[in-house]
Formats: C-alpha cells, sequence, structure tokens
C-alpha cells in the first residue's frame, strides 16, 4: 500500500506533531506554486480612519463665511464637520484627520470643546492650501497602516450611504473606491467612466459641458487603500499650481492599481450656496436626521 511522505521524505502518521506541520505549511509556501491568502488590507474590516479635508473659505458662502470657517457653518443642530464625523463614527471611525487652514483655531477650539463618542480627532495645518493632493499627503503622516476614508467637511450625504459604501469596498476589494452619483452631464464636477464590472477606467475632471459620455459625477467621497499614499508624494503642480488628489488617483490607476465605483442612491449635498444650507435643513427635518 502507498504511504504518504511529507516534504522531507519522513512516512505520515497519524501523530504528527504540532513543529511538523508548522513546517510542512510553511515549507509548501516558500516553495511550492500554491496560492496563500494572507491577512491584506484587502481582507480587513470596514475602514476605521478617516481624512476630513476642511481647509476652505468657502466664499461662494459670502457673509456667512466672513469670520466662521466653512466646516463649522451650522445646518441644522450640527456644524458641516459634525454631520460628517457622527456619519462616519456610525459605521466604525474611531480616528479623524482633519486639515485645516482658514480660521484653523475656531476649528481647533470647536474639536476640543465637541466630541464624537468613541471617535478622537486630530489637525493638520495646511498654511498655504495648494490643493487636496497636498492636504492628503499632510494628513497621512497622522494616519496608522490600514484602509482610509478621504472625504469633504462639506460634503454631506445621506448616513446609510457610508454604511453602503463600506460594504461595498469590503465585498469589492480594490486600491480605491469613489462615490458616484448619476446627473444629466457631470461638467461641473468630474466624469467617471466604468467598465461592465464596475472598473473605473477614465477620470475627466470639470469636462466641456456636452462632451461626456458617461453620467457618472464623482461625489467627492473615497475609500483608499495605503497603495494610494506613494502617489501623493510623487505629484506635480496641476495646470492650476495644485497637487490636485485627482491626479494621484490618476497615477494609482496608470500603475495598475484598482479603482471602483459606489453608487448613491440617497441623498447627496456640496454645500457650497447659502441656498444649499436651506435646502439640507429642510431634508433634514424631513428624515429626523437632525439630531
Amino acid at each position: 500500500m502507498f504511504a504518504p511522505f511529507d516534504v522531507r521524505g519522513k512516512p505520515l502518521t497519524t501523530h504528527i506533531s504540532v513543529a511538523e506541520v508548522v513546517f510542512v505549511l510553511y515549507t509548501l509556501y516558500r516553495f511550492s506554486s500554491c496560492v496563500f491568502i494572507l491577512p491584506t488590507e484587502t481582507t480587513m474590516q470596514n475602514p476605521t480612519q478617516a481624512i476630513i479635508l476642511a481647509a476652505g473659505k468657502g466664499t461662494r458662502l459670502g457673509s456667512i463665511t466672513q469670520n466662521t470657517p466653512k466646516a463649522l457653518v451650522q445646518v441644522g443642530k450640527r456644524t458641516l464637520l459634525d454631520h460628517v464625523r457622527y456619519g462616519l463614527a456610525a459605521v466604525g471611525v474611531t480616528h479623524t484627520v482633519i486639515v485645516v487652514s482658514h480660521l484653523a483655531e475656531q476649528i481647533e477650539a470647536h474639536l476640543r470643546k465637541t466630541t464624537v463618542p468613541g471617535q478622537t480627532a486630530a489637525t493638520v495645518w495646511q498654511p498655504v492650501p495648494q490643493g487636496t493632493g497636498q492636504a492628503c499627503k499632510l494628513a497621512v503622516a497622522k494616519l496608522k497602516p490600514g484602509p482610509t476614508w478621504i472625504t469633504y467637511a462639506d460634503i454631506l450625504v445621506e448616513p446609510v450611504e457610508y454604511k453602503r459604501m463600506a460594504q461595498r469596498f469590503v465585498d469589492e476589494p480594490c486600491d480605491l473606491m469613489l462615490a458616484v452619483f448619476e446627473v444629466d452631464d457631470p461638467y461641473q464636477g468630474a466624469a467617471v467612466y466604468v467598465d461592465e464590472t464596475g472598473k473605473v477606467t477614465k477620470i475627466i475632471e470639470k469636462p466641456e459641458r456636452g462632451t461626456s459620455t458617461t453620467r457618472l459625477n464623482s461625489a467627492g467621497i473615497y475609500i483608499s487603500r495605503s497603495s494610494l499614499f506613494p502617489h501623493l508624494n510623487a505629484l506635480l503642480p496641476s495646470a492650476r499650481g495644485e497637487y490636485e488628489l485627482p491626479d494621484a488617483i490618476k497615477a494609482l490607476m496608470d500603475t495598475g492599481g484598482e479603482v471602483r465605483i459606489h453608487k448613491l442612491t440617497g441623498w447627496w449635498a456640496d454645500v457650497g450656496r447659502p441656498d444649499d444650507i436651506e435646502r439640507m435643513e429642510q431634508l433634514l427635518k424631513q428624515q429626523k436626521e437632525n439630531v
């Protein structure tokens, strides 16, 4: 009768020590062509940290932001920043890094007196704002290894969308996932092109009106693995002299990184004008989100 042998030629018996088992498994892993699924960021749980970009002046809000940073503009009973912080906390984000610049002292004072249960907050100063890519690069130093949310203090979504997006990131592992929503023409934002599997093939920032063949527009909410971060360090100034996050995402794609989409089905708002505040307050009141 054929007797099985281990990798050293020793007959296998029913009496195998733990050390022998470890040796066999290691040898197979080291020298065979077998593929082992090892713990990586793609097999990890939901992201537990976030970068929130809050350095903008909010000039379109006029007198509302004359003496108040945009992130602290009140919408209902919470500031814009706190709507985002609470939304992320509900899906397990325990640490946020908030990039500040204009009236930064006010934001830091607000964070000291307004805490989100179970969530810490650190700030990073962007002394001279030179783009979202530069802002993210500054924030990375205060992150731990692992997947990370990247979003803006003035981008609000229906809170359940954070949960849906986090689950899709787990179900569809990729280097970066970005939220999108449908519009008639994405000329005011970023046109996102995808293949039949939902993989992003191209992103065009501010395309000319009427030139896009996609209706998908970037929502400004991302979940990224750390594979994005080296591309932040390699950014060159864009045509407008800034270091842009979309350029880092393009570089990630150009080097083989996989970028996928999460399509929003709930409401989304870029709160940039006074009428956006009024509209959001009415919506939050109707949905009883304003607590």
